[in-house]
Parts: structure tokens; C-alpha cells; sequence
């Protein structure tokens, strides 16, 4: 399955579900692959690789080798930021199986050019749990059926 970097939208990585194998590349054109064709995002934070992506109908996180069906009502995350470090935590009924650390967002900055960006866009933890807090993006993003 095709996956889009969090980092870089000319990042695109095939991506086995099934190992964890994540063979990057970057895009020939804008249009090379097509965005909509996407199933998911990764980032290497330096707690590990995390892809976020939908697969079989689910949602799923990877954190490392840590994987959960993000369907499963007993699966959670938790996403904080403080001081010089901001986490994600992968939680299996209420207990940290996986986590990423990763230097906290610093808003892009004055200088940064990029129009219409919100937080979300350059911190990869928080974009995670703003899907998962909003059940209609959660039922949307990476080709699922959005519910009415």
C-alpha cells in the first residue's frame, strides 16, 4: 500500500501492513502518485518509524514493531507536549505499549511561508489524535466510508 510522509508531501513509501516494511521514495511530479490514491502517513520520530493508515477497513497504528487495530475499543493514544519533548503514546486497554518521542512542533515560525497550516500539519502525534477524536475524519481519511 502506498503511504505519504507526514514530513514531506514528496515523500511516498510502499508499505507492507502485513511486516512493517517501509521502502521509501520520492515523487517524479505532483501528480505521481496521486495524493487520493494513499492509504496512510509515516514519520521516523526518534521513538521509531510510525505509520498511521487504514487498512481492511480499520485504522491501525504502528509504532516500531507495535501494531493495533485502532477499531478495537480498548486501543488509544495520547499525545502531549511539553517543555522540549512531545509524545505519542500507542495504549492497549489504558497501558503504553509503544511510544514516540519526538522535539515538539515550533509552529512553523514566523518565517514560515505555508498557507492555511494548522499545528496538526507539522506535528505528526497530534494529527493522529485529532483524527481519532473526530469521528468523522476517523471514518474518512485514507479511503474510508464516510458516515452520514
Amino acid at each position: 500500500m502506498l503511504v505519504q510522509s507526514h514530513h514531506s508531501f514528496w515523500g511516498v513509501a510502499n508499505f507492507d501492513p502485513s511486516t512493517g516494511e517501509l521502502a521509501e521514495y520520492w515523487r517524479r511530479s505532483a501528480g505521481d502518485p496521486p495524493l487520493y490514491e494513499t492509504r496512510g502517513a509515516f514519520l521516523n520520530l526518534s521513538g521509531g518509524r510510525v505509520v498511521f493508515y487504514r487498512h481492511d477497513g480499520s485504522l491501525w497504528l504502528r509504532i516500531s514493531d507495535t501494531v493495533r487495530n485502532l477499531e478495537d475499543p480498548t486501543i488509544g493514544v495520547r499525545w502531549n507536549s511539553s517543555g522540549e519533548v512531545a509524545t505519542l503514546e500507542l495504549l492497549d486497554r489504558g497501558n503504553c505499549v509503544a511510544l514516540a518521542a519526538y522535539p515538539p512542533s515550533n509552529d512553523g515560525g514566523a518565517d514560515d511561508p505555508t498557507p492555511f497550516a494548522d499545528l496538526e500539519d507539522l506535528d505528526f502525534g497530534l494529527f493522529v489524535r485529532n483524527v481519532l477524536e473526530n469521528e468523522r475524519r476517523r471514518a474518512s481519511i485514507y479511503g474510508g466510508e464516510e458516515r452520514t
